[in-house]
């Protein structure tokens, strides 16, 4: 127990992360492939860098009644989802994505995107949203299929670069 609330389930370095870093040990450095090995391995670093990012403010969360899972990978049906980390809670659940994006951010509602913008460029990425909206069905769902009674399920986004602008545009039609 740290200052109070639990961590059930560690966050560890992530087998994916394990798996490209050997594969790239063993790589010739002119392989065709291993730029793009690099770029998988990178993002992958930087998503476990933003999980980790936040855990220092979770563990010191004073409530001995919170328990906290870390990269939960749970199967519904046929398929797997994950979650960067679950708080339960007397009386609901928390699930929190984590995202380590510099550059604005911004939230566009008609088209329910998420486009950040640095030095010059856009890019796309999955609406962080509509992904945990995505997790709460699934795990509504994954308490269903094992007979356990739903707690009430909330989400949030927690954005751990400091170099984050946050917008929302939205358009009037």
């Amino acid at each position: 127990m740290i200052s109070g609330a639990m961590i059930v389930k560690e966050r560890k370095v992530p087998v994916k992360i394990l798996k490209l870093e050997a594969l790239l040990r063993r790589l010739p450095d002119h392989h065709i492939k291993r730029p793009l090995i690099e770029e998988e391995l990178a993002i992958s670093k930087a998503g476990l860098r933003r999980e980790q990012s936040i855990d220092f403010y979770l563990e010191i969360d004073p409530n001995p009644r919170h328990f906290f899972l870390h990269d939960l990978r749970l199967r519904v049906r046929d398929q797997f989802f994950q979650i960067d980390t679950l708080l339960l809670a007397p009386g609901y659940l928390l699930i929190m994505e984590m995202k380590n994006i510099a550059g604005t951010i911004v939230f566009e509602e008609q088209f329910q995107q998420m486009i950040r913008i640095m030095e010059g460029k856009e890019e796309r990425f999955l609406n962080p949203v509509l992904q945990t909206a995505r997790q709460r069905v699934l795990l509504q769902e994954w308490f269903a299929q094992y007979k356990q009674p739903s707690l009430k399920i909330h989400t949030i986004t927690v954005f751990t670069n400091k170099k984050a602008i946050i917008k929302s545009f939205k358009h009037n039609l």
